[in-house]
Protein backbone atom coordinates (compact mmCIF):
# COMPACT_ATOMS: atom_id res chain seq x y z
CA UNK A 1 0.00 0.00 0.00
CA UNK A 2 1.05 3.34 -0.95
CA UNK A 3 1.53 5.89 1.58
CA UNK A 4 -0.64 8.70 1.22
CA UNK A 5 2.27 11.45 1.95
CA UNK A 6 4.19 9.91 -0.81
CA UNK A 7 3.58 11.81 -4.09
CA UNK A 8 1.77 9.75 -7.05
CA UNK A 9 4.03 8.28 -9.59
CA UNK A 10 7.40 8.49 -7.04
CA UNK A 11 7.55 4.54 -7.21
CA UNK A 12 7.69 4.77 -3.59
CA UNK A 13 11.46 5.40 -3.32
CA UNK A 14 11.09 8.27 -0.96
CA UNK A 15 9.34 5.52 1.44
CA UNK A 16 12.57 3.00 1.26
CA UNK A 17 14.60 5.98 1.82
CA UNK A 18 12.63 7.16 4.88
CA UNK A 19 13.09 3.29 6.36
CA UNK A 20 16.73 3.56 5.08
CA UNK A 21 17.05 6.74 6.84
CA UNK A 22 15.57 5.29 10.17
CA UNK A 23 17.41 1.69 10.26
CA UNK A 24 20.70 3.81 9.83
CA UNK A 25 19.51 6.35 12.75
CA UNK A 26 18.51 3.36 14.74
CA UNK A 27 21.85 1.78 14.26
CA UNK A 28 23.94 4.73 15.02
CA UNK A 29 22.05 5.18 18.51
CA UNK A 30 22.67 1.57 19.66
CA UNK A 31 26.25 2.47 19.10
CA UNK A 32 26.17 5.28 20.69
CA UNK A 33 24.24 3.69 23.19
CA UNK A 34 26.64 0.99 23.90
CA UNK A 35 29.54 3.74 23.86
CA UNK A 36 28.05 5.55 26.79
CA UNK A 37 27.53 2.49 28.76
CA UNK A 38 31.37 1.04 28.32
CA UNK A 39 32.26 4.49 29.02
CA UNK A 40 30.15 5.00 32.37
CA UNK A 41 31.54 1.32 33.31
CA UNK A 42 34.97 2.22 32.81
CA UNK A 43 34.84 5.41 34.89
CA UNK A 44 32.83 3.99 38.03
CA UNK A 45 35.98 0.70 37.62
CA UNK A 46 38.47 3.38 38.54
CA UNK A 47 36.73 5.13 40.57
CA UNK A 48 34.96 2.10 42.65
CA UNK A 49 38.25 0.10 42.22
CA UNK A 50 40.82 -0.40 45.07
CA UNK A 51 43.20 2.26 46.50
CA UNK A 52 45.96 2.51 43.40
CA UNK A 53 43.92 0.67 40.96
CA UNK A 54 43.01 3.86 39.10
CA UNK A 55 43.27 7.79 38.76
CA UNK A 56 40.18 7.73 41.60
CA UNK A 57 40.75 9.49 45.01
CA UNK A 58 44.29 7.72 46.61
CA UNK A 59 44.03 6.31 50.05
CA UNK A 60 44.79 8.35 52.60
CA UNK A 61 48.49 8.86 52.99
CA UNK A 62 51.01 10.12 55.90
CA UNK A 63 51.66 13.86 55.84
CA UNK A 64 54.73 14.87 54.01
CA UNK A 65 58.10 14.70 57.07
CA UNK A 66 55.41 12.30 59.06
CA UNK A 67 57.46 9.23 59.06
CA UNK A 68 60.69 10.68 58.31
CA UNK A 69 63.71 10.00 60.99
CA UNK A 70 67.26 11.69 62.22
CA UNK A 71 70.05 10.13 64.10
CA UNK A 72 70.16 11.63 67.55
CA UNK A 73 72.20 11.22 70.70
CA UNK A 74 70.34 10.14 73.96
CA UNK A 75 71.83 9.65 77.14
CA UNK A 76 71.08 6.50 79.56
CA UNK A 77 72.87 5.60 82.63
CA UNK A 78 76.53 4.90 82.40
CA UNK A 79 77.62 1.35 84.19
CA UNK A 80 79.21 2.53 87.03
CA UNK A 81 76.16 4.90 87.71
CA UNK A 82 78.10 8.13 87.62
CA UNK A 83 77.71 9.47 84.25
CA UNK A 84 76.10 9.36 80.91
CA UNK A 85 76.69 7.27 78.26
CA UNK A 86 75.57 8.73 74.83
CA UNK A 87 73.49 6.22 72.57
CA UNK A 88 72.45 6.82 68.71
CA UNK A 89 68.74 6.24 68.37
CA UNK A 90 66.54 7.55 64.85
CA UNK A 91 63.83 9.87 66.41
CA UNK A 92 61.17 11.57 64.36
CA UNK A 93 61.84 14.74 62.04
CA UNK A 94 61.14 17.95 63.60
CA UNK A 95 60.50 21.01 61.29
CA UNK A 96 60.98 23.58 63.49
CA UNK A 97 63.73 23.86 66.62
CA UNK A 98 60.56 23.29 69.16
CA UNK A 99 59.08 20.40 67.34
CA UNK A 100 62.50 18.78 67.36
CA UNK A 101 63.07 19.24 70.91
CA UNK A 102 59.57 17.79 71.44
CA UNK A 103 60.34 14.28 69.65
CA UNK A 104 64.04 14.49 71.25
CA UNK A 105 62.93 14.73 75.01
CA UNK A 106 59.60 12.68 74.18
CA UNK A 107 62.54 9.81 73.19
CA UNK A 108 64.90 10.61 75.88
CA UNK A 109 61.80 9.91 78.74
CA UNK A 110 60.51 6.46 76.96
CA UNK A 111 61.79 3.26 78.27
CA UNK A 112 65.28 2.77 77.52
CA UNK A 113 66.92 0.33 74.53
CA UNK A 114 68.03 -2.84 76.01
CA UNK A 115 71.05 -2.85 77.67
CA UNK A 116 70.90 0.49 78.73
CA UNK A 117 69.30 2.25 82.15
CA UNK A 118 67.14 5.54 81.83
CA UNK A 119 67.90 8.52 84.03
CA UNK A 120 64.57 9.52 83.76
CA UNK A 121 62.22 8.29 86.02
CA UNK A 122 59.49 5.86 84.56
CA UNK A 123 56.09 7.18 84.17
CA UNK A 124 57.51 11.22 83.49
CA UNK A 125 55.40 12.70 80.46
CA UNK A 126 55.93 15.61 78.58
CA UNK A 127 53.45 18.07 78.75
CA UNK A 128 55.22 21.32 76.62
CA UNK A 129 58.27 22.44 75.08
CA UNK A 130 58.64 26.16 74.07
CA UNK A 131 61.94 27.55 72.28
CA UNK A 132 62.79 31.15 72.59
CA UNK A 133 64.38 33.34 69.83
CA UNK A 134 67.48 33.62 72.31
CA UNK A 135 67.98 29.99 72.17
CA UNK A 136 66.83 28.97 75.56
CA UNK A 137 64.20 25.76 75.51
CA UNK A 138 61.66 25.28 78.01
CA UNK A 139 60.73 21.91 78.79
CA UNK A 140 57.69 21.20 80.85
CA UNK A 141 57.82 17.89 82.39
CA UNK A 142 55.03 15.80 84.59
CA UNK A 143 53.86 12.23 85.36
CA UNK A 144 56.54 10.94 88.13
CA UNK A 145 59.50 13.24 87.14
CA UNK A 146 59.59 14.47 90.91
CA UNK A 147 57.87 11.66 92.82
CA UNK A 148 59.85 8.96 90.72
CA UNK A 149 63.31 10.39 92.22
CA UNK A 150 65.53 8.43 94.77
CA UNK A 151 66.33 11.69 96.26
CA UNK A 152 69.97 11.48 96.03
CA UNK A 153 72.25 14.67 94.40
CA UNK A 154 73.39 11.94 92.09
CA UNK A 155 70.21 10.63 90.41
CA UNK A 156 68.86 13.85 90.09
CA UNK A 157 71.69 15.69 88.25
CA UNK A 158 71.72 12.58 86.04
CA UNK A 159 68.18 13.05 85.03
CA UNK A 160 68.68 17.00 84.38
CA UNK A 161 71.30 16.39 82.52
CA UNK A 162 70.07 13.55 80.53
CA UNK A 163 67.62 15.59 79.24
CA UNK A 164 70.23 18.74 78.85
CA UNK A 165 72.64 17.69 77.27
CA UNK A 166 70.41 15.40 74.75
CA UNK A 167 68.20 18.43 73.29
CA UNK A 168 71.80 20.76 73.18
CA UNK A 169 73.32 18.19 71.27
CA UNK A 170 70.87 17.15 68.95
CA UNK A 171 69.21 20.94 68.44
CA UNK A 172 71.58 23.32 67.05
CA UNK A 173 69.20 26.53 67.68
CA UNK A 174 68.83 25.36 71.64
CA UNK A 175 72.35 26.43 74.01
CA UNK A 176 70.08 26.02 77.29
CA UNK A 177 67.11 23.96 78.70
CA UNK A 178 64.86 24.90 81.79
CA UNK A 179 62.84 21.91 82.64
CA UNK A 180 59.48 23.17 84.28
CA UNK A 181 56.91 20.75 86.67
CA UNK A 182 53.49 21.16 85.09
CA UNK A 183 53.72 24.55 83.69
CA UNK A 184 55.31 25.77 86.82
CA UNK A 185 59.48 27.31 87.09
CA UNK A 186 60.29 25.31 90.16
CA UNK A 187 64.04 25.70 92.17
CA UNK A 188 64.30 21.98 92.24
CA UNK A 189 63.19 18.33 92.00
CA UNK A 190 64.22 16.99 95.17
CA UNK A 191 66.04 19.95 97.01
CA UNK A 192 69.86 19.53 95.05
CA UNK A 193 69.95 20.96 91.50
CA UNK A 194 69.09 24.92 90.78
CA UNK A 195 66.26 25.03 87.96
CA UNK A 196 65.38 28.49 88.28
CA UNK A 197 67.27 29.36 84.98
CA UNK A 198 68.23 27.89 82.02
CA UNK A 199 70.80 25.14 82.05
CA UNK A 200 73.76 24.86 79.23
CA UNK A 201 75.02 21.69 77.68
CA UNK A 202 77.36 20.15 80.43
CA UNK A 203 79.80 17.31 78.63
CA UNK A 204 81.25 16.92 82.00
CA UNK A 205 78.32 14.58 82.82
CA UNK A 206 78.95 12.55 79.60
CA UNK A 207 81.31 9.81 80.08
CA UNK A 208 84.11 10.00 77.77
CA UNK A 209 85.20 6.56 75.57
Amino acid sequence: MINDDVPSGSGGVPSLFSRRQVWIGIAAGVVLLMAGIWFVSARLNRLLGPPGSGSGTPAATATPGESRKISATLFYVSSDGTSLTPVSQDVPYGATPAEQVQHIVEAQVQAPPAGQRSAIPAGTTVNAVFVTKEGDAYVDLGGTIVSGQTGGSLDEALTVYAIVNAVTVNVPNVAAVQILVNGKQVETLVGHLDLRYPLPKAPSWVRKG
